[in-house]
This record gives structure tokens, C-alpha cells and sequence, in this order.
């Protein structure tokens, strides 16, 4: 089984070098549009049976733990659109995308892919928001947080949208490092979160290996 492992940076992935079982590791780099880019670019050249993006991500969600490994079942871009005198207008308001356009179901990405794992089935399923600047103000936190979301990362729509216009089967999987909040109240659990992160991949890929 070939699988892709992606995460923005080395940082996310120190335990690439603990198992192999056909993996090849990705760094895109961080954001959007790195991702995008080395993604399609890795994509056009080489095929893969699964694609697996890893990282840190925010928590809006407080019922989620500080460290808690996640699978992001859906994801979106908020801020793609125009500002209309304090007014946001969407792509969609703007008639400039259509909501149901391959990828995106109802303006989302969605990711519900029937993948039968033991560790994927002990993982919360969350739904993600990608922006572009991480949120740190507390009107941004306002505004993000009646969007009936749990978590925020700055590449899990690209990864998302890169994948399913490619046709390969991904699979979303965020540690909690914080909670959402202004950045002078911020706890960071960022060595938790990648022990944890650690701990749950090499498992999946142990996991994997053994069911091929």
C-alpha cells in the first residue's frame, strides 16, 4: 500500500523515520497555497492509495482535550469573497461558484470516506475551518465561532480540495495544540499534541500494514 504522508513541516512529522511500509513523507511548507501547490505537484507525478495529512490545528470546540487527536471530516476556506461596507459576501453570494460544484457539497469539502480502522474509529469526527491567518483576536474568535465549527488549521481545505480533484482517497488528522482565543490568553500544548499525534500514526500505519 503507497501512502503519502503530508504535514506543513518537519516539526509534524518526526516520526517518519520509525516506519516506512511503502510511506513517503511530504513537507508542503505553511499555508494554503504551498500546500496546494507541492500537493498537486507530488499528486501529478506519483500515485498514492492514500493520502494523509498531519499537524497541529485550534480547538473552538471545548469539549475537545488539549493533545486530543482528531479526523477533520469537512473543511472549508470562510474568507474567499468580497467585503461590502463591513458586509462579507461569499464566492456563492457573488454568483461567482456554485455550492455544489465537484469537490464542494453545500459550499464544503467533505471527506466521508468509509475507511473501517480500529484507530480511526477511536477518533473524534470534527469539522475544520482553513484560513489564512491564524485566528488571535477576539472578534475574529466571535465571528469563527458561530460558523458551527471545532477546529482551525491554514492548510486543510487545500489538502482536502487537492485530493479529491486528483481522485485520491485522504484522510484529515489534526492534534489539538490550543483553543481558539485571543493570542495573549493562549495555552499551547504543542509537545502533547505531537507526542499524541506521534503515538496515533504509528499505530494507523502498524494498523495498515497488518490489514494489506
Amino acid at each position: 500500500m503507497q501512502i503519502l504522508i503530508v504535514a506543513a513541516t518537519a516539526t509534524e512529522s518526526n516520526f517518519s523515520s520509525k516506519r516506512e511500509y511503502g510511506t513517503k513523507v511530504l513537507h508542503t511548507g505553511v499555508g494554503l497555497i504551498k500546500t496546494a501547490y507541492s500537493l498537486t505537484r507530488e499528486l501529478e507525478q506519483n500515485k498514492y492509495d492514500l493520502c494523509i495529512n498531519i499537524g497541529i490545528a485550534g480547538s473552538y470546540n471545548r469539549g475537545i482535550q488539549l493533545g486530543e487527536v482528531v479526523n477533520v471530516v469537512s473543511d472549508f476556506v470562510q474568507e474567499e469573497g468580497a467585503e461590502d461596507d463591513g458586509r462579507f459576501l461569499s464566492l456563492y453570494d457573488l454568483n461567482l461558484a456554485k455550492k455544489d460544484e465537484f469537490p464542494f457539497s453545500d459550499g464544503i469539502l467533505k471527506n466521508n470516506l468509509p475507511f473501517n480502522y480500529k484507530c480511526l474509529s477511536d477518533l473524534k469526527k470534527v469539522k475544520g475551518l482553513t484560513r489564512i491567518t491564524s485566528t488571535g483576536s477576539q472578534s475574529s474568535v466571535d465571528k469563527f465561532s458561530q460558523l458551527s465549527v471545532d477546529v482551525e488549521t491554514m492548510e486543510g481545505a487545500a489538502f482536502l480540495y487537492v485530493c479529491q480533484m486528483q481522485k485520491t482517497p485522504c484522510l484529515l488528522i489534526r492534534a489539538i495544540s490550543n483553543y481558539v482565543e485571543k493570542k495573549k490568553q493562549r495555552i499551547w500544548e504543542i509537545d502533547l499534541a505531537l507526542k499524541n499525534l506521534e503515538e496515533f500514526i504509528l499505530k494507523f500505519l502498524d494498523e495498515l500494514h497488518v490489514g494489506k
